[in-house]
């Protein structure tokens, strides 16, 4: 199995980490950076 990560604009804190997070847990391949680089990269840009 393989998910896309398509997450997009969120308003909550950790929206897009969401789902990388959730697929490494069960370790489900998906596409995309994983959970840690996209939380930094979202809270150094905003």
């Amino acid at each position: 199995m393989l998910v896309y990560n398509l997450a997009r604009d969120g308003r909550k804190e950790g929206k897009k980490s969401l789902i990388p997070s959730f697929c490494d847990y069960f370790s489900i391949n998906y596409t995309g950076s994983n959970a840690l680089t996209v939380s930094l990269c979202r809270n150094i840009v905003n």
